[in-house]
């Protein structure tokens, strides 16, 4: 999915979201603490994720499909987590800019290529705060800059589910047989900005079919 990212438009979600320079600063500052926790927030992570129902249910199917024993799966999962939670706070160091995006508009695409509803990926947003919430109160003992922390990680966690949803649909557009790459992106934009021009050429195409079985029909 190309989705015409650069410094300007990406700078522009940041400032939108309100995610500056002390919220990246502070962030950065719990690089280590990160690296430290992420494995453990992974594991207890996937203990819910694979005590749900809904979630457990699409990851045996997910592991049938591809061959893959359910433990098996279960592992590539957790750590792909924990690098998502390092990398959660490492993109302070790159002030979450284009390239950081780029990494979560490819988390996207996947997740539309494997059909992983977005119920259950935005819904594990909510475990993924509760487990940081939980694990920062033995880091940041002072109240106030606990709660600074977790606003700039909900900040940067909204960035991400921008991403993911922007990368998911396009690639559902892309999908069923729409090229994207000829849209006009207005300058200083992206092409999440462009999705009336998006659903006009999907309605143009159905509407072409349309008219062509029609005429099928009635020639035959």
């Amino acid at each position: 999915v190309v989705l015409s990212i650069d410094l300007a438009n990406e700078s522009a979600r940041r400032a939108f979201v309100r995610l500056g320079p002390e919220e990246v600063a502070l962030l950065q500052s719990l690089i280590p603490w990160a690296e430290r926790t992420a494995p453990r927030l992974a594991r207890e992570f996937y203990d819910w994720q694979f005590t749900f129902p809904g979630t457990r249910a699409f990851f045996e199917r997910r592991a049938a499909t591809t061959g893959q024993g359910l433990e098996a799966l279960r592992a590539a999962l957790e750590a792909a987590h924990a690098r998502y939670l390092v990398e959660l706070f490492r993109g302070a160091a790159e002030g979450y800019g284009p390239a950081y995006l780029e990494r979560r508009l490819s988390i996207g695409a996947t997740h539309d290529r494997i059909d992983l509803p977005l119920k259950w990926y935005l819904g594990s947003y909510a475990e993924v705060e509760r487990l940081i919430a939980l694990a920062l109160r033995g880091e940041l003992k002072k109240p106030e800059r606990r709660e600074r922390a977790l606003e700039a990680i909900r900040r940067v966690i909204n960035l991400d589910m921008q991403a993911v949803v922007d990368a998911y649909l396009l690639s559902v557009f892309e999908s069923i047989g729409l090229d994207l790459a000829r849209l006009e992106v207005p300058r200083g934009a992206d092409r999440t900005e462009c999705m009336g021009a998006v659903k006009a050429t999907y309605r143009g195409l159905v509407g072409e079919l349309a008219r062509g079985v029609q005429g099928l029909v009635a020639s035959a």
